[in-house]
């Protein structure tokens, strides 16, 4: 745009259209359908961003080498859900030529996806398993899986981060970073907690349950979950089908559909370090990745207790990391991963049991045929090696105390594949 003392102004605006469509079909194989859909929606966006480098190469002074202002806007328009203008401004700082300091504050909006609205995955279950609102330990539970499309809104998000970034200039190849982020969700769309988890965190999570259900509340939440085209599925306590289920005997229903949450906040650290040396006639490379979360709160209304789930079983623990030792020399590069989940813990029951943290090596073995071949068919190919989860590490046990749901492992911070082999070639012109 122009010429300022700290460097030169520059601006980008850019326009979107996008027309989104979504079309799903689910039978048996029988041949029966089961459920189909079609939902389509247009979405229209404008943005703008402006750099603006204050302090640069020609006006730097001490404590301040660099100084510089970016401001972004973004108006997106949903023929579903309504318009939203969401700004965002963020700053950086450099005291030294080493060190970089910035942070950032906005603001997003966004409509639930098409395939949220898709009912197949809805189903209705009912059998008697563990309760501790119940004076005999147990109740007859109807559980609802699947989508509250009816009570969808969009979702809106406050966001907030602070970092650094160093680069020694005694320690050339160095580089060390950190992030410290919080980000506060309104109406963000996600499934809810476990049914054990609900029950026993009934002040964040009651508004789930109706407690001593009416036979009508039952009949209606049968026909919800009747919407994926499955029938309604009933057990006696040992897990015998129930041929003559009879609504009354209903002691509580758990609503599990994915919904608008009230609320949902996070926040957290990111740390890196990034170090390249040379090695055996070669260059090496050693880094690390990592994540702590401090919390991971969620309430499902505005008036419902907080409960943070960092740590506990079906969310993310409180640590993770990525460290990784590689080696290139002639063409040839060698490299290995190792990731770290830390422990956290089952708080399905009264009982907490810990669940093992999770450890897995990968490696890379790849060659590079432009290193020795400048044209022809050779040059820009590549082949490689690849092997997943080296030591064939089992994902650490969870006790089954779901029949119906749970797999005896936490799909959600493990993989139940074990060693996993390719062998890949890519060419690239």
């Amino acid at each position: 745009m122009f010429q300022l003392p700290g460097g030169i102004v520059s601006a980008a605006i850019g326009a979107d259209w996008r027309s989104e469509s979504f079309r799903y079909f689910s039978s048996f194989k029988s041949g029966l359908v089961s459920s189909r859909g079609e939902f389509d929606q247009i979405v229209r966006s404008a943005f703008g961003e402006i750099h603006i480098p204050i302090v640069g190469d020609e006006n730097n002074f001490t404590s301040v080498r660099r100084l510089e202002l970016s401001l972004a806007a973004r108006f997106d328009d949903y023929s579903s859900f309504g318009s939203s203008l969401d700004p965002q401004i963020g700053v950086m700082w450099a005291p030294i030529d080493s060190l970089h300091i910035r942070g950032s504050y906005g603001t997003s909006y966004k409509a639930p996806k098409l395939a949220d609205y898709v009912l197949s995955s809805n189903v209705a279950i009912a059998f008697t398993t563990a309760d501790p609102n119940s004076p005999s330990g147990v109740s007859h539970q109807l559980q609802v899986t699947g989508s509250d499309v009816g009570g969808f809104s969009a979702q809106e998000s406050e966001s907030l981060s602070l970092g650094l970034e160093f680069k020694p200039q005694s320690i050339q190849g160095l580089q060390l970073g950190l992030n410290y982020y919080r980000i506060h969700y309104t109406d963000r769309i996600a499934n809810p907690p476990s049914a054990s988890v609900i029950l026993r965190n009934l002040p964040s999570f009651g508004s789930l349950t109706i407690r001593d259900p009416s036979v009508e509340q039952v009949n209606q939440f049968i026909a919800i979950g009747q919407l994926g085209g499955r029938a309604f599925l009933a057990f006696n306590p040992n897990f015998t089908p129930d041929t003559n289920f009879d609504p009354s005997s209903i002691d509580v229903i758990i609503d599990l559909r994915r919904r608008n949450l009230s609320v949902a906040k996070t926040s957290g650290l990111d740390v890196s370090m990034q170090y390249e040396f040379e090695a055996v006639g070669g260059t090496a490379h050693f880094g690390i990745d990592g994540t702590y979360i401090i919390e991971l709160e969620q309430k499902a209304t505005s008036a419902s207790a907080p409960l943070d789930t960092v740590s506990t079983i079906y969310n993310p623990p409180d640590w993770r990391f990525r460290g990784a030792l590689g080696w290139q020399r002639h063409g040839w590069a060698a490299n290995l991963f190792v990731n770290h989940s830390s422990a956290y813990d089952d708080n399905r029951r009264a009982a907490v049991e810990s669940v093992d943290s999770y450890t897995t090596v990968d490696g890379r073995l790849a060659f590079n045929f432009s290193d020795r071949f400048r044209s022809g068919f050779l040059s820009g190919l590549t082949i490689s090696a690849n092997v997943q989860n080296l030591f064939d590490k089992d994902p650490p046990r969870i006790a089954i105390i779901n029949l119906v749901s749970d797999m005896g492992f936490d799909p959600t911070n493990a993989n139940p594949m074990g060693r996993f082999v390719s062998v890949e070639v890519m060419k690239s012109w």
